[in-house]
């Protein structure tokens, strides 16, 4: 089964889209590389808040089309349904905005944007950049018992964050604070939504399987085709009423996300309260395409400073003068990715029983990659330096969720490792950077102890070295859990 469309090469589908984008509103331009597209600078503009989000093409206007006054700085595409790269997001962040008041990301709650994005947000503050990062998940159509920790899907209500944090940094209010206003509206938002067909990859043939038989209804799909609770077969004013209980019925105690009914309701932003006048961020002006009123005619006529280039900044990671001994760390990282390398047959074999059997060979090819590393002398004895060397390999080698969690975990440990600044790496200064970067980790996955993941050998791992000090007895605390 097909699709018609009216379009030329689906390859080419989504920078075409973005093309025509820049076309139709000029104070917007695109980085056709990295598919970013961003607010050009105006003269003497002030310095404000940046923001930054993104996600898969193909739910246009969102996000390109929100880029703005009033709305976003940059907003990053992947391919059509698919998350962009860390590399793409941490480009943006350090190339395509102003970094000077800093920069706040907004993400919807799926598993690998919040990754990727995560990996481009530990990175950006490695490199010393100040950065905020809220998820949004507003989608009740998919319940607590069925979300489990996963948590609720980021869907439509997004947009509503993105409009109010936009208008709190156009009026030049600081990071912390237009963070905090993204986070009050996510947490009182509620969407569910409805379809009467699967979404699909222009060019693809459509699998039978994937079509809703002719009168029938999705109840809570995803944007990706992630399956709603159920199908059914009903008229529309039933279909509203089912759909305004899942969001306002305080009984349902699957779906009571919102805690109290409101007095007034915004679109699908819900029992905000008197702490910010959302309703004033709302109206305030923006000319991103995808919101009204339309681009005016001023900004038509401005001159803009033109800063679209095939270049981007990177940021190099400073010298910190905390030492560790180059040797010695060469010789234990170098068996311990020996040991990766001999491991992935095993790996392999676990992971495609539970798994795509891919995880083996992803972990094997990071280590080799960082292995060819060290011993090419890679380690130069500045324990921040060697660290962030390594970030990169592992991001361009190290594939899916394992390789994101990796870079995260690492580029927290570069940032935490920096701001404790002594003069040697000794256990507790190793120890203590440990507990940071492994509570930054802890915000980007739901995984805890005993949940049969790398966190059951970490958590004990790095408890053990910080009351101790001991680094046999972390690592034997740790193999007593595998």
């Amino acid at each position: 089964m097909s699709a018609k469309h009216f379009i030329n090469d689906p390859a080419h589908l989504v920078a075409t889209s973005l093309r025509g984008l820049t076309i139709t509103n000029p104070s917007v331009a695109l980085d056709v590389e990295h598919k970013i597209v961003y607010r050009r600078t105006l003269p003497h503009a002030v310095p404000q808040v940046s923001i930054v989000s993104g996600g898969g093409s193909g739910h246009e206007p969102s996000f390109s089309g929100m880029v703005g006054e009033g709305m976003l700085t940059a907003a990053v595409a992947g391919t059509i349904f698919a998350s962009p790269s860390a590399e793409q997001i941490r480009t943006a962040i350090a190339s395509r905005v102003d970094t000077s008041q800093g920069v706040l990301v907004i993400v919807m709650n799926y598993t690998r944007d919040v990754l990727k994005f995560g990996m481009a947000v530990e990175r950006a503050r490695a490199a010393g950049i100040a950065v905020e990062m809220v998820i949004v998940d507003d989608d009740v159509g998919v319940g607590r018992v069925k979300a489990g920790k996963v948590g609720r899907r980021g869907i439509a209500g997004t947009v509503v964050a993105l409009k109010a944090a936009g208008a709190l940094a156009a009026a030049g209010r600081p990071l912390d604070e237009v963070a905090r206003a993204a986070r009050l509206v996510s947490t009182n938002l509620a969407s569910v939504g409805a379809s009467l067909s699967h979404v699909h990859v222009p060019g693809r043939r459509i699998a039978e399987d994937s079509t809703l038989p002719l009168g029938y209804v999705e109840v809570g799909m995803g944007i990706h085709n992630e399956p709603g609770p159920e199908r059914i077969s009903i008229e529309l004013p039933a279909l509203i009423s089912k759909m305004l209980g899942q969001l306002l019925d305080l009984n349902d105690k699957d779906r009571a996300f919102l805690g109290t009914l409101p007095t007034s309701t915004v679109l699908m932003v819900n029992n905000l309260g008197g702490e910010l006048n959302i309703l004033e961020l709302l109206d305030a002006r923006s000319e991103a395409t995808g919101w009204s009123p339309p681009v005016r005619a001023a900004t038509w006529s401005a001159k803009f400073i033109d800063t679209e280039t095939g270049s981007s900044i990177n940021h190099e990671i400073k010298p910190s003068g905390l030492r560790m001994d180059a040797s010695s760390a060469k010789a234990a990282l170098s068996r311990a990715l020996e040991d990766v390398i001999a491991a992935e047959p095993d790996i392999t074999e676990y992971d495609t029983v539970v798994g795509d059997g891919d995880c083996g060979i992803c972990l094997r090819r990071g280590a080799e990659a960082v292995l060819r590393h060290v011993q090419a002398g890679g380690l130069s004895g500045d324990a921040v330096v060697d660290i962030a060397s390594i970030v990169p390999i592992i991001e361009s080698t190290v594939d899916g969720t394992s390789g994101a969690l990796y870079s995260i975990f690492l580029h927290a440990l570069v940032t935490a490792l920096r701001s404790l600044s002594p003069d040697t790496a000794s256990p507790q200064v190793w120890a203590s950077a440990l507990k940071k970067s492994s509570r930054i980790l802890s915000e980007y996955t739901p995984a805890r102890p005993g949940d049969r993941t790398l966190i059951d050998a970490l958590h004990p791992f790095v408890e053990v070295l910080d009351s101790t000090g001991n680094v046999k007895q972390a690592a034997d605390a740790a193999l007593e859990q595998l």
